[in-house]
């Protein structure tokens, strides 16, 4: 019976370090490519192009209409910039975990 707990414990805890291996991997290519932030500036981006066509669509367009359109239009250049400016700095491939490179000793 104590064989088949310790297989059972050793099956469940290489379970749940593959798992957490696995999401880890999800979550540092998720953020190595920057998935997040691409969506929210092509999200903005079809934003844009949806509220400028509206407003050329108007025949007599009012100042806070106008208004609303420069202020869209004003934002996308904080949104580059916020965009370009964020994520982490990259020095290199991250390890998961580090490899132990040291010889054994003869002694």
């Amino acid at each position: 019976m104590n064989y088949l707990k310790s297989c059972v414990n050793t099956a469940m805890s290489t379970t749940v370090n593959g798992w957490r291996k696995t999401h880890l991997a999800f979550a540092e290519a998720t953020d190595a490519w920057r998935v997040v932030p691409r969506l929210m500036v092509f999200g903005y981006a079809v934003l844009l192009y949806e509220v400028v066509h509206w407003f050329m669509k108007l025949e007599v367009p009012t100042n806070a209409q106008a208004a609303f359109v420069s202020t869209v239009v004003g934002i996308a250049a904080a949104v580059f910039g916020l965009y370009s400016s964020s994520g982490r700095k990259w020095n290199g491939i991250t390890m998961w975990a580090k490899e132990d490179t040291s010889k054994p000793s003869d002694t």
